[in-house]
């Protein structure tokens, strides 16, 4: 198995419930919806020290949120990252593989349930 996929499996094991723990790399690439907590120093089992980490979750979408219209994602319209022309202006998307899905006639990914992930929205303490 490779060390990326062994310090993911890692990290899914250090993490408790409803937590997204993720590398500082991987975090500075996440998209303008997702919330990135403060580093935290573990030391994941088989890691010979510790490793930054990051908690991720969404977040809040705010009053004025607009919603993706594939995966049915609430997003503030600053972290819009694509758009598409639309009939009653830009439809707003959170990735620019929505924004490719929208209208190909291929199904997107179901719309978020509610349940543990809808209890990552928000502000965390």
């Amino acid at each position: 198995m490779g060390t990326a996929v062994n310090l993911a499996a890692r990290l899914c094991e250090e993490a408790r419930p409803s937590e997204v723990l993720a590398t500082t790399e991987v975090a500075a690439g996440a998209p303008p919806w997702v919330h990135v907590g403060p580093v935290q120093h573990r030391q994941p089992k088989g890691s010979p020290a510790p490793i930054e980490l990051v908690d991720l979750w969404i977040a809040p979408p705010g009053p004025d949120a607009v919603v993706d219209p594939v995966c049915g994602l609430a997003l503030a319209p600053g972290a819009v990252v694509a758009t598409r022309p639309g009939p009653n202006g830009p439809m707003p998307f959170c990735s620019r593989s929505c924004a490719q899905q929208w209208g190909s006639g291929t199904p997107g990914p179901a719309a978020p349930a509610a349940g543990p992930t809808a209890d990552r929205t928000g502000d965390r303490p």
